[in-house]
Order: C-alpha cells, then sequence, then structure tokens
C-alpha cells in the first residue's frame, strides 16, 4: 500500500488562493483546480481571518530533546529504582492566537518502589517539576502514583498531585488515572 505523500504549499501560493474565496470563488471549485484539500483552503482563510497574513505560514511545531537513565539500587533486588528524566521543550515558529508559546525545562526525578509482586509505588512520573524561561517562574509539584499489574499485559494506576511552590502556576490539586497494555 503506497501512502500519500504530504504537499507543502508556499505562503504567496497560499495567499493567492485566499484572495481568490475571499473575492467569492467557489471553495469546492477552487478546491479542484488547485488540487487542494477543501478543509486546508478553509482552515488558511480561517487563519487568515484572525492573523492577518502573518498568521499564513508553513506552521508552527515544538522541539523538546530529552535526556534520561533508568537505574536499579544496588542491593535493593530490583525492589527501588530511580529514573530521572530532563527535558527542554520550546515553541518555534509562528504562533496563532489560541496557541501557547513555550520554553521551558522539564524534569522528572522519578522514583519506583515495588510494594509486592502486583503493586509500585513511583512519584514524580506524570507530573513534572517545570522553570519556565518565558516568566523565570518554577511550578513544583508533589506527584505520587500508585500501580497495580491485573494481568500479566494490564496495569491500572491512580495517581495525584499537588502544587508545592508556584511562581509559574499549573494547577492546585489534580487526580488522574493510567491503564496500560504491554503487548
Amino acid at each position: 500500500m503506497s501512502r500519500k505523500r504530504r504537499r507543502i504549499f508556499s505562503r504567496e501560493f497560499k495567499l493567492s488562493a485566499i484572495e481568490r474565496i475571499l473575492a467569492g470563488a467557489s471553495t469546492k471549485a477552487l478546491s479542484q483546480e488547485l488540487g487542494v484539500d477543501p478543509d486546508h483552503l478553509l482552515q488558511w482563510c480561517h487563519r487568515f481571518r484572525i492573523g492577518g497574513a502573518e498568521a499564513v505560514r508553513q506552521g508552527s511545531f515544538r522541539v523538546a530533546p530529552h535526556l534520561g537513565f533508568d537505574w536499579t539500587i544496588p542491593g535493593s533486588e530490583g525492589q527501588f529504582a530511580v529514573a530521572p528524566l530532563a527535558r527542554y521543550i520550546r515553541s518555534i515558529g509562528y504562533a496563532p492566537p489560541h496557541f501557547t508559546d513555550i520554553n521551558q525545562v522539564q524534569f522528572h526525578p522519578v522514583i519506583r518502589a515495588k510494594m509486592g509482586e502486583k503493586w509500585l509505588f513511583s512519584m514524580f512520573e506524570e507530573k513534572e517539576i517545570i522553570y519556565d524561561m518565558l516568566t523565570q517562574g518554577w511550578f513544583v509539584p508533589l506527584d505520587f502514583m500508585v500501580h497495580w499489574q491485573a494481568l500479566p499485559y494490564l496495569s491500572i494506576a491512580l495517581g495525584g498531585a499537588r502544587s508545592l511552590y508556584a511562581s509559574y502556576p499549573q494547577y492546585e490539586n489534580t487526580v488522574y488515572g493510567r491503564l496500560s497494555f504491554t503487548f
């Protein structure tokens, strides 16, 4: 089965198509003429109406290189482990009005402790410590999660987090769950 190749349209091409639609051209007819999905044409027009010509670009994205490791504490017979993860995340490109610009360092100082055959307690696995470089603010939660290995291929977890320090606020309290299938 062949994959459909993604086409990239220049800003000038998009602006020309928008101009024709705003002048009264049919979206369907223009779509067929240009070989462009009508949803793309409508999206380009929407961006143009919100942010003008500056909003009609190649788009925006985020990069997030990260580094981590998993280490079982010697002598604990596999009962205790640490798995810290550090990530730098940054927005690149045009940010539409509803888009949040991000420039952060995030850190998960993950700590895990097995509690018997089927139970595991972990900290900082889901919610991270954040330093926001745009506001120069910190967010430090206390995060914990309890995992239950229901079947060899099914794990169910319930966790919660509470804000300890927040010069860059995210939330006060949160409760979350996770259902994991291993195959």
